[in-house]
C-alpha cells in the first residue's frame, strides 16, 4: 500500500533551493525528523475514495558516493504499518488484518540505493531514486522520481507515485458493491536532518 513517489533525493540548479546531486557530500548521514515527515495513500474507489497518512516513521540514509553519474546510498526508511487510519474502524481492521498483513509485517521498508537523473536534457536535472520496497514481506525494486529542497540544514524530499496492489501481494478488498481500483498512490514528504 504505502510506497512512495518519494524517500532520499534530489535535483536541479535552474529553480532556487532546489538540491543537485552533486552538492551532496559522501560520508553524510541524514536522519528523518518524524515529527515534520509525512506519508500519505489515496486509494480510488467506486463509491468513495479513502485516504489515510501516517506520522509514524524513522529512517536514516547515508551517502556512500556522489558525482556526475549520481549517488550511491545506504539508508532504510520503516513505517507502522498498523499507523495508517482511513476514519472507518471497520476498514481499519480490514486494512491491518487483511491488506497489510500487520501482524507478520508490522513495518513496510523502503531501502533507498541510488539516486540518477532521469531526462535526457542537459538542462534538466530531475532525479528520480532507486532502491527496494517491502510491503507484506514481499519487496520490489521501485524508481521514485522526488524533488529535494535544502532548507537550512535540512533535506526536504517530496515525491509521489502509483503502486500495484498485485506486485505485493496485497489481496483486493473490493466486493460486490464496492469496487476498489487496483492501484494505490502514494505521497511523501519527508525532511531529512544531518545526523550528530
Amino acid at each position: 500500500m504505502p510506497g512512495i513517489r518519494w524517500v532520499a533525493v534530489l535535483v536541479c540548479f535552474v529553480l532556487p533551493g532546489l538540491v543537485s546531486a552533486q552538492e551532496l557530500t559522501p560520508g553524510t548521514e541524514y536522519r528523518v525528523d518524524s515529527a515534520r515527515s509525512e506519508i500519505s495513500w489515496e486509494l480510488e474507489a467506486s463509491l468513495r475514495g479513502v485516504r489515510s497518512r501516517t506520522r509514524e516513521l524513522s529512517g536514516t540514509a547515508r551517502v556512500v558516493e556522489a558525482g556526475e553519474d549520481g549517488v550511491q546510498l545506504e539508508g532504510r526508511l520503516e513505517i507502522d504499518a498498523s499507523s495508517f487510519e482511513t476514519g472507518s474502524a471497520r476498514r481499519d481492521r480490514t486494512l491491518r488484518e487483511d491488506s497489510l498483513a500487520t501482524g507478520k509485517h508490522p513495518s513496510i521498508v523502503f531501502s533507498p540505493h541510488r539516486i540518477l537523473r532521469i531526462s535526457s536534457w542537459s538542462e534538466d536535472e530531475a532525479l528520480a531514486i532507486e532502491g527496494d520496497l517491502s510491503i507484506r514481506g514481499v519487496t520490489q525494486a521501485v524508481r521514485i522520481p522526488v524533488t529535494l529542497i535544502r532548507r537550512g540544514q535540512r533535506l526536504v524530499v517530496e515525491g509521489t507515485t502509483r503502486l500495484l496492489w498485485a506486485d505485493y501481494g496485497v489481496p483486493d478488498p473490493s466486493s460486490f458493491l464496492y469496487r476498489v481500483r487496483p492501484e494505490v498512490q502514494v505521497t511523501a514528504h519527508l525532511e531529512l536532518v544531518p545526523s550528530p
